[in-house]
């Protein structure tokens, strides 16, 4: 057998050896699947909207059958620290995945009013990178109610009074956005967001592995076939 033969040979063992790891992996990645799609309705998950490495909203247990829970400001802090440090076991802690999105997640989303809320992706974002989130939409409404000159305070107060934490509030500015990008983009915004580098999910298993090894085009096929 003559060189090229040997080389021929050598090139049909790797490729075979190749084929059999893309089937055992695709399965390995499809049971995972599986395991993803029964156990994040479920289980304790956190998303974390980070921006700049400071986290600026956060939402409990999505996916769940019961609304998003806000994540608590003495949570924030415990959570920045541990993503301070790179921490990510203990910021894991005893729930199922991390889904940490970084606000450039929403770079191609479009800054039109999202539902009939008043809110654009812009404002929120502004809304979320200042210190109170409530004094921003406060003054929105301020400007946009026809208010006698000299009762804005007492408005205000009133505004003030019918709203929800600062907390609350972080964690409905994030899901309004989580849900215009779903909206426009679809249930491949998660994926193509992740192959980006713009969403981080811990533990990153054999799925979300074999998802930024398949190219785009194979998972927008697919996406575009779960929702014909």
């Amino acid at each position: 057998m003559g060189a090229i033969g040997r080389t021929l040979k050598i090139v049909s063992l790797i490729g075979f050896i190749i084929a059999v790891l893309v089937s055992v992996f695709g399965f390995l990645a499809l049971r995972d699947a599986n395991d993803f799609k029964e156990r994040l309705p479920v289980e304790p998950n956190i998303f974390l909207l980070v921006d700049g490495g400071n986290i600026l909203a956060g939402a409990k247990n999505m996916m769940h059958e019961s609304n998003p829970e806000a994540v608590t400001e003495e949570e924030m802090a415990v959570y920045q620290q541990l993503l301070d440090n790179e921490d990510y076991k203990n910021l894991l802690g005893r729930n199922y995945k991390v889904f940490i999105v970084y606000t450039k997640a929403f770079g191609s989303t479009a800054d039109a009013e999202i539902g009939d809320t008043g809110y654009t992706k812009d404002l929120i974002l502004e809304s979320l990178s200042s210190e109170s989130v409530r004094d921003v939409i406060i003054e929105k409404a301020i400007k946009e109610t026809i208010i006698p000159k000299g009762l804005e305070d007492v408005a205000r107060a009133q505004i003030e009074g019918s709203m929800p934490s600062e907390q609350e509030l972080r964690t409905m500015m994030f899901m309004l956005l989580l849900g215009a990008a779903a909206e426009e983009q679809g249930p491949i915004f998660l994926i193509n967001e992740y192959k980006a580098g713009n969403i981080d999910i811990y533990p990153e298993t054999i799925l979300f592995k074999f998802i930024g090894m398949v190219p785009e085009s194979i998972i927008e096929n697919i996406a575009s076939g779960e929702s014909a």
